[in-house]
């Protein structure tokens, strides 16, 4: 696997933040149009070419969470390794890659664990059945689910792991020593950043989707219904504990946000990582 010495990283990280510039509100002219596969991504423009700029044919990367990105990255890299929680959509994009003729995806499907979701008492909604729709005429394709929930939200991230510890265990599997580059965008994505320490070294980036998000929804009450009278805002992503537990082990390369990138960047953005030097996952 490339191992990028330090001169080639920083100019990486340089192009990153040309790539994502918003300049005068042009986009940017190193970046190409979007292919069909890259319009199935729930990304947006400069989470994408922050994405890419990482991405070459040398690249063995590790995915949490399988879709439309799958696709498109898949045939910018050497191998591609995918965590997903839900076997039925595993086998569709499986079945879409090999469509496409893309043959270098191995994905992997663990299904969450019922007792131990049962024992946070949070709502299975975005866990083991699917997110809800918040709009259905939002072109963005907005939806809400578990952390609308206090009871998920508020959960330890020891708690949470119980209840997709098979998932995040599914990058042992990959049976690779190191990855160059792992992706989150799926389920319990603190938690798999931590589940991914093992795997990643100093030249290696660890790339969180959505890190900026707030998410609008019906929060759910303590008897598992919803309060359908107001739609509410979660905080940022980044300010829940499990995701706030990162920043211990990793340090921030780059980020896209609405704020960085208003123009590019309307409402997820993301982050990019490096493995502090010390950092122990036997600590986590």
């Amino acid at each position: 696997m490339l191992q990028p010495c330090g001169l080639l990283a920083a100019f990486m990280i340089f192009m990153v933040r040309v790539l994502a510039a918003d300049g005068d509100g042009a986009e940017s002219s190193l970046s190409s149009p979007p292919s069909t596969c890259e319009n199935e991504i729930m990304m947006e423009a400069a989470e994408i070419d922050v994405l890419k700029a990482f991405l070459h044919p040398e690249v063995v990367m590790f995915e949490f969470g399988s879709g439309g990105s799958t696709v498109a990255f898949a045939q910018l890299v050497k191998k591609l390794y995918v965590a997903e929680h839900a076997p039925s959509w595993a086998a569709e994009v499986q079945q879409r890659c090999e469509a496409l003729g893309i043959h270098n995806v191995q994905l992997f499907s663990a299904v969450p664990n019922r007792s131990a979701l049962d024992a946070i008492g949070a709502t299975d909604c975005g866990i083991f059945r699917p997110q809800l729709v918040f709009d259905d005429a939002d072109s963005l394709r907005v939806t809400y689910g578990p952390n609308l929930d206090p009871k998920w939200r508020e959960a330890s991230p020891l708690a949470r792991e119980a209840v997709f510890g098979d998932y995040l265990k599914l990058i042992q599997r990959a049976n690779e020593s190191r990855f160059d580059v792992v992706l989150i965008d799926g389920r319990v994505r603190g938690e798999s950043a931590i589940a991914a320490l093992p795997y990643v070294d100093e030249r290696s980036v660890v790339i969180i989707h959505d890190w900026f998000l707030e998410e609008w929804g019906y929060e759910f009450l303590p008897d598992g219904t919803q309060d359908f009278s107001k739609a509410v805002k979660v905080a940022p992503r980044n300010r829940l504990k499990s995701y706030r537990q990162v920043l211990d082990f990793y340090d921030v390369v780059c980020r896209v946000s609405p704020e960085t990138h208003p123009l590019r960047c309307s409402r997820a953005g993301l982050v990019v990582l490096r493995k502090k030097p010390q950092a122990n996952p036997n600590e986590a």
